[in-house]
C-alpha cells in the first residue's frame, strides 16, 4: 500500500514535485480545503503537510489514525496541539531557517528605500516630474548600525551592513563573546548605551513577555535626533502608539516596517504616514525561500517514512510515555531553574552545569540536561524550541554545558541531607572573571517542585507564574513600599516570599502577582529605595 501525503495549503511546485518521487507514496494536495473538508479526508493519511492556516488540534489528529508525520511547511508551530501530537506518537517536523536570507534582504531593501527615498522619487517620476535634488537621500556608508537581537537574521544583517561600509554594533544579553567576535560586531552591554550611539535601529527579536513592548516612546528618545528605525522581527516590540508619537515629533528622521500590531489591518495612521516606509509581512514571500521550504519538507518527510533520522525534528514522539514520573519531575525542574535563570543573570553566562540526583542513571542525567537547554533557548531563539533541536540551538549560541564539571562533585557532598541528595537539582552559570549564578530547586514525593535557592537566599517557593524578584539592603520599608506601589497599579498580591542572609546586611524577595508589570512601571519599581537589583519573571 502506498504512502498517503495529503498536502492541506500551498506548497511550491518544486516541493510537490519531491514528494511525489518519495517511493511507494501517494500525494493529494487540496490547497483551499476547509476544515470540515479536510476533516473527512484523513482516514487514510500517514503524513499531513500544513502551512500556518491550518490548525491541528485535537479533533484533527484524532481524525487522522493512520497518521505518523505532521510536517509544518514554515517554523511555527503555534497552529498545531504538538503535546497532543507527541502523546499520539506522531512526529512533527518543519524547516527552520530557510527564510533568514530573505528576512536580512527585506531589511536591507527597507533600509535603502527609506535612506535614499526610492518610492517618493518613484512616484514623482510616474507623475512625469524630474525633481532630482528634491530627493536627495542619506548614505549608508560611515552610519552606525544598532542591531537588537543578534540571531539568524541579526547575524546576516551584520554582514550585509559591514559590506557596506556601516560601524555595527549589537545587543543581545544572551550570547558568548565569541558570537560577536565572529560577526566582528561590537557587544553593547545594555540596550540604552545601543540606542544612544546608533543612528539607525534594526530589530531581530522573537515576540514574548520579554521582548513585547520592549522599545517605547522613552527608549526611541534615547537615540541621537534625526535617526532611523527598521522593524521587520515581529509587531508589538515597538508599541505602535509610540512609535507614531516619536515620528510626529520628528526626533526619528522615519522608520521601516514589515511587521506590524494588527495584522491584516495595520493602523492607517502609520501605513499612511510620509515617513513611514512598510510593506505587508513579506520578510519571508521570496521564491528561493518558498523553494528551500518545500525542498527542505520534502526531504524531512522521505526521510521519516524510510525510518531514517529526521533534520528538524520539533518533537520526540514517545519521549515522556518512556519516562518515570519522578524523572519527567525532574526535566521539568531543570527547564524552570534554567528560565529562571536567564531573567535573573546579571552577567553573559559562558557555560552551565547542574548538581544532580545522585539516585538518576546515566541517560536519565543527559535527559535532565537537555531540558536545561530547552528551558534556557525557550525564551530566546527565534525558532521553536524543543528536546528535539535544543542541543543544536543552545551550541549556536556559543555556551556549553559542564556536564563533568567539578560542581558537580557537590551532589554528593556530606553538607546536603540525605533526602536533598535523592530529591535536588542545583543549576549554576558560569561566566568571565568567575562571576557565578546558582539557583537550587527539590522535587517532593517525585511530583511536587520547588524553588529552594537563589545563590546564598534559601526560599521554598512552586515555580510557576508571574513574579518580580528584587534584591534589597536589610532593612525596614522596603516591602511596605513595593506593597505600596503594586496595589496603587492595581496589581494583586498572591504570596511574598523574603529572605534574608544575615541581619542587617541583603534581603531577597519572590513576590507572585496576578499579571506581569509593564517596562515602564518596572523601571518605576526600580527607583524604590534600598532596593539594588530588580527583575521581571515569568515561569
Amino acid at each position: 500500500m502506498p504512502h498517503t501525503i495529503f498536502v492541506a495549503g500551498t506548497l511550491h511546485t518544486s516541493g510537490l514535485e519531491e514528494l511525489k518521487n518519495i517511493p511507494h507514496s501517494s500525494v493529494i494536495h487540496r490547497p483551499q480545503i476547509s476544515t470540515a473538508e479536510l476533516l473527512t479526508s484523513l482516514g487514510q493519511v500517514e503524513v499531513l503537510v500544513t502551512r500556518s492556516g491550518t490548525t491541528v488540534d485535537r479533533e484533527l489528529l484524532d481524525a487522522a489514525p493512520q497518521l505518523k508525520v505532521l510536517a509544518r511547511a514554515g517554523v511555527g508551530i503555534g497552529n498545531i496541539d504538538l503535546s497532543y501530537a507527541t502523546e499520539k506518537g506522531v512526529l512533527v517536523v518543519n524547516a527552520p531557517g530557510q527564510n533568514t536570507q530573505s528576512a536580512a534582504e527585506i531589511t536591507f531593501a527597507l533600509l535603502l528605500a527609506m535612506m535614499r527615498k526610492l518610492p517618493e522619487a518613484w512616484n514623482s517620476l510616474k507623475s512625469g516630474n524630474w525633481n532630482r535634488h528634491h530627493f536627495a537621500g542619506t548614505q549608508l556608508h560611515g552610519k552606525t548600525l544598532g542591531i537588537v537581537g543578534l540571531g539568524h537574521v541579526g547575524r546576516r544583517v551584520a554582514v550585509m551592513a559591514q559590506g557596506f561600509g556601516m560601524m555595527v554594533q549589537a545587543y543581545d544579553p544572551y550570547l558568548s563573546e565569541q558570537v560577536f567576535e565572529d560577526y566582528r560586531t561590537y557587544r553593547q552591554q545594555n540596550l540604552m548605551d545601543l540606542l544612544a550611539s546608533s543612528q539607525i535601529l534594526s530589530l531581530h527579536v522573537p515576540l514574548n513577555e520579554e521582548t513585547r513592548s520592549m522599545i517605547t516612546k522613552q527608549s526611541l528618545l534615547h537615540m541621537p535626533r534625526g535617526s532611523w528605525v527598521l522593524n521587520t522581527a515581529r509587531g508589538g516590540v515597538i508599541p505602535e502608539q509610540d512609535l507614531y508619537d516619536v515620528l510626529e515629533s520628528e526626533h526619528i528622521a522615519a522608520c521601516a516596517l514589515d511587521t506590524w500590531e494588527n495584522e491584516p489591518t495595520p493602523r492607517s495612521d502609520l501605513t499612511c504616514h510620509p515617513r513611514v516606509y512598510g510593506t505587508p509581512h513579506i520578510g519571508a514571500i521570496t521564491e528561493e525561500a518558498q523553494i528551500a521550504v518545500g525542498k527542505t519538507i520534502a526531504l524531512q518527510v522521505r526521510k521519516a517514512l524510510a525510518g531514517d533520522v529526521v533534520d528538524h525534528p520539533v518533537n520526540i514522539p514517545g519521549l515522556h510515555s518512556s519516562l518515570s514520573s519522578a524523572v519527567g519531575s525532574y526535566m521539568v525542574l531543570a527547564e524552570k531553574l534554567a528560565c529562571l535563570a536567564l531573567q535573573i543573570s546579571t552577567f553573559v553566562p559562558q557555560s552551565l552545569s547542574l548538581d544532580l540526583p545522585d539516585t538518576l542513571e546515566a541517560e536519565e542525567q543527559k535527559l535532565l540536561y537537555l531540558a536545561l537547554k530547552k528551558g534556557y533557548m525557550s525564551r530566546i531563539s527565534e525558532d521553536f524550541v524543543s528536546y528535539a533541536n535544543a542541543s543544536r540551538l543552545f551550541a549556536a549560541q556559543g555556551l556549553t554545558c559542564r556536564e563533568d564539571s567539578e560542581s558537580s562533585s557537590l551532589a554528593s557532598s556530606s553538607l546536603r541531607s540525605e533526602h536533598h541528595r535523592n530529591s535536588s537539582l542545583k543549576l549554576h552559570l558560569w561566566g568571565s572573571a568567575k562571576k557565578h549564578l546558582s539557583l537550587g530547586g527539590v522535587v517532593y514525593d517525585g511530583q511536587h517542585l520547588r524553588l529552594t535557592s537563589l545563590n546564598e537566599f534559601n526560599f521554598e517557593v512552586i515555580p510557576e507564574g508571574h513574579f518580580i524578584v528584587f534584591k534589597n539592603e536589610d532593612q525596614p520599608g522596603v516591602v511596605g513600599s513595593v506593597g505600596q506601589f503594586l496595589a496603587q497599579k492595581n496589581v494583586n498580591i498572591h504570596s511574598f516570599y523574603l529572605s534574608a542572609n544575615q541581619r542587617g546586611g541583603k534581603a531577597m524577595a519572590m513576590v507572585k502577582i496576578n499579571a506581569p508589570l509593564s517596562t515602564e512601571d518596572l523601571a518605576a519599581l526600580q527607583k524604590t529605595p534600598l532596593i539594588t537589583e530588580l527583575f521581571r519573571v515569568e515561569l
